[in-house]
């Protein structure tokens, strides 16, 4: 086979194997409370990295705002004509 652009090993798998497909994904670092603020630091940094610790219930909206983002959820709230829409319960769409 004949490059004639640079490419890397996962170009090549991808126009070998079309099928492929590439899932988003977020790393999750628990027990942040058990570490030093140096590595936290570091870890936060990471591409699609978001540190919790469950324990301490640090960070916790952050993940939660980042999982509905990574899978674009929306939330929908529906109301009948002439009403207040009902804001305890929305019908959530993949956008």
């Amino acid at each position: 086979i004949l490059f004639r652009e640079d490419a890397t090993v996962d170009d090549f798998i991808d126009v070998i194997e079309g099928n492929r497909k590439y899932m988003k994904c977020v790393y999750v670092y628990n027990k942040i409370d058990v570490v030093g603020i140096d590595d936290v630091d570091r870890l936060s940094r990471q591409p699609n990295s978001v540190v919790i610790s469950c324990n301490l219930k640090l960070n916790l909206d952050r993940l939660l705002a980042r999982m509905w983002d990574e899978m674009g959820l929306v939330r929908v709230y529906t109301k009948p004509q002439g009403q207040q829409p009902d804001f305890g319960d929305p019908v959530v769409l993949s956008a």
